[in-house]
């Protein structure tokens, strides 16, 4: 099977947006940083995942493989991801 895949990407309109598999919208953040950390902690707690992490421009920044979590929608955990350049 599979994992899903989610995927932050420059906004449109202002920072950066992490999309779901169906590539709905499930956040914005000023930075793309923080739109990683977001986007970890929802892949988390959906049962683990694919994040795709588009660059400014051109082709993608990283492709990480995030875990589930055995403590889901809780926000005092940390997640261990390299920082996006």
């Amino acid at each position: 099977m599979s994992m899903a895949e989610w995927l932050v990407r420059p906004h449109p309109s202002e920072g950066w947006q992490v999309l779901t598999p169906a590539r709905t919208q499930a956040a914005v953040a000023p930075t793309r940083h923080e739109a990683v950390t977001k986007a970890a902690g929802m892949i988390a707690d959906e049962g683990g995942g694919q994040l795709l992490v588009a660059g400014a421009e051109g082709p993608p920044a990283g492709r990480y493989r995030v875990p589930p979590t055995c403590r889901p929608y809780q926000r005092d955990r940390e997640l261990d991801l390299p920082h996006p350049h």
